[in-house]
């Protein structure tokens, strides 16, 4: 009787032992993975591709996306006359981009830009987006893709008036233009990637008033034409400084 008790006992312990398996040292969760970038876009300024987009607010399990580090940029070429843009996966590491990096170098800008000025003007290109957590982990990706045509020539002659908190420009039209959009360098002394006006202009001038007196501007024209449903601006026109003043 004692030896059967002893037998059942030994059995039990070996079944509990066979249920919880291994004990080994405990694994940390892993980080939530961060949503792909919003509001993926590509566009053809002058000799470069211009890609944007909006850092993701929210991770893959609907929490929010405080961990979000940086992005990952990928790139891939097509034949532009006879080729599949969607057939390659972006493959070649193009750029990473840290956040908190991006965000003190471009406190003005709630948009992510990445100029691409390593392009050939009769290839296509694909760009994939990954956006990775502080533990180097990838969420989901994004793409984008177009081909590079030939530039229109940028306005001439792009004159300054310097008056009162305001700057005047005026300029000579490029020919077989469908408009023109005016930039302004920022405070690191480049040309920002989006323009001073909200809608393309399709008069021979535009009037700043977001300035004040005493601060000298530098400001550039680009043409624009539309090519098989594509909007594409010319190289920058030269560029003219003014500094508005009160009249004397």
């Amino acid at each position: 009787m004692q030896l059967s008790r002893v037998v059942w006992l030994v059995v039990i312990v070996a079944v509990v032992l066979a249920g919880c398996g291994t004990v080994g040292p405990v694994k940390p969760l892993k980080k939530a993975l961060p949503k792909a970038v919003d509001n993926l876009a590509l566009r053809q300024l002058g000799t470069a591709m211009v890609l944007s987009w909006e850092a993701p607010t929210k991770n893959q399990d609907e929490s929010p996306a405080t961990d979000l580090a940086g992005f990952a940029i990928y790139r891939a070429s097509y034949d532009a006359a006879n080729g599949c843009p969607q057939c390659r996966e972006p493959k070649k590491l193009l750029r990473k981009i840290d956040l908190a990096w991006y965000r003190s170098s471009h406190p003005d800008s709630k948009r992510v830009y990445l100029w691409d000025e390593d392009i050939d003007r009769v290839s296509g290109y694909r760009y994939k987006v990954v956006p990775y957590n502080s533990g180097g982990e990838y969420g989901a990706a994004a793409t984008v893709y177009r081909c590079s045509y030939p530039l229109p020539p940028p306005p001439r002659q792009v004159v300054a008036s310097a008056l009162d908190r305001q700057v005047r420009l005026r300029w000579q039209a490029a020919a077989q233009v469908f408009g023109y959009n005016v930039y302004r360098c920022g405070a690191d002394g480049t040309f920002t990637p989006w323009p001073l006006n909200h809608r393309v202009l399709h008069q021979l001038g535009f009037d700043d008033f977001q300035v004040e007196n005493g601060h000298s501007y530098t400001y550039a024209v680009r043409s624009v034409v539309n090519q098989a449903g594509v909007r594409v601006e010319s190289a920058l026109s030269t560029a003219i400084t003014a500094t508005p003043h009160r009249p004397e």
